[in-house]
């Protein structure tokens, strides 16, 4: 899909069409109409032979600035198909259309400068014809964006009566920005639009008018500025609060178990190393003889003894006790008990 270094070629080409247009016509200056006091741009046929070569070389460089801009405009809209598909999975258009706007994007992308090269004798048309079209093209995209924002709100709809509230913030995101490029298409297409045809007029009323065609120049310079920004916010959208929060704990629920983690790995690394030690009310192993049974026997310490003697109930742990504090007697009736002499 369209990436942001796109819109950057994009823009660059456009910037040196700008900035040459600009030195060549400082350049040349003005001239003054013979027996008058009105001074106009100088005409194409009076400047110099190396203006001219420029001039029409540069002219073949803005004919692909707008073919490739005419093309984002039609692959957007594949674009929409794609993200309908993918966050609301819902299909936004046909296979056929789809294929439509592939074709349309690519036959854009070629009229530009054959339209040029077409009209390379002809210093009007040369200019006006492919402005022209462009803004053609530019008015059917925003009659697009239009029909765009209907099926936007068909899906928001659906999303929203299956209460997924994230998918319908993201979807309804995307037809704000739809909605934004719509208008700015249609300004920019009236705009030029309306300077190309009055170009093509013998009379040229509105471009032999100062105040009309700097306002109608400086309302479609805004336009393409305000059409980067949309632009840009369409394919790197910035992060919503939600996203951003709900990421964060996310982070901060992974750390708390990765430390809890860490510190039940100290713990076992620690009794593992450690010195073998016995834990209370372990059963105490007691040497037998050879004709007695080994058993295991839960041995009472002297304290918890005493603390039973002045009836207070307390919890000890139990000492460990080995065979040199016993002596063994052999008694018929019971073989298993270990006497205690004192």
């Amino acid at each position: 899909m369209t990436h942001l270094s796109d819109f950057s070629y994009l823009l660059i080409m456009q910037t040196v069409w700008d900035m040459t247009s600009t030195w060549i016509k400082y350049s040349e200056s003005f001239i003054q109409v013979p027996q008058t006091d009105t001074f106009v741009s100088k005409p194409f046929v009076y400047w110099t032979s190396n203006h001219q070569q420029v001039a029409m070389a540069i002219d073949y460089v803005e004919c692909v600035t707008l073919s490739l801009q005419t093309g984002i405009f039609f692959l957007l809209q594949c674009f929409w198909n794609y993200l309908s598909n993918t966050v609301a999975k819902k299909s936004f258009m046909s296979s056929w259309e789809f294929r439509f706007y592939i074709f349309w994007a690519l036959g854009s992308m070629a009229i530009f400068p054959i339209l040029q090269w077409y009209y390379r004798d002809d210093v009007n048309k040369r200019e006006a014809v492919p402005q022209l079209a462009y803004s053609i093209e530019t008015f059917f995209a925003a009659l697009l964006g239009i029909r765009s924002h209907f099926r936007f709100r068909r899906i928001i709809q659906m999303t929203r009566n299956k209460g997924s509230v994230a998918i319908t913030g993201k979807i309804g995101y995307f037809k704000d920005m739809n909605l934004f490029m719509t208008s700015v298409l249609f300004l920019m297409s009236i705009s030029l639009g309306i300077l190309c045809v009055d170009g093509l007029t013998s009379g040229q009323i509105i471009n032999s008018n100062k105040f009309a065609t700097d306002l109608l120049t400086g309302n479609f310079d805004t336009c393409i500025i305000f059409l980067w920004i949309i632009g840009i916010s369409i394919f790197h959208p910035r992060r919503s609060t939600d996203e951003i929060s709900a990421s964060g704990f996310s982070k901060s629920l992974t750390d708390v178990e990765n430390k809890s983690a860490e510190k039940n790995q100290r713990v076992a690394q620690f009794v593992d190393n450690g010195p073998s030690f016995l834990r209370p009310m372990s059963p105490v192993q007691v040497d037998y003889p050879p004709n007695v049974f080994p058993k295991q026997y839960n041995i009472p310490s002297h304290e918890f003894q005493r603390s039973q003697e002045f009836h207070r109930p307390q919890e000890f742990p139990m000492q460990t006790m080995n065979s040199h504090d016993f002596e063994y007697e052999k008694d018929l009736e019971d073989s298993t008990w270990p006497k205690q002499f004192h």
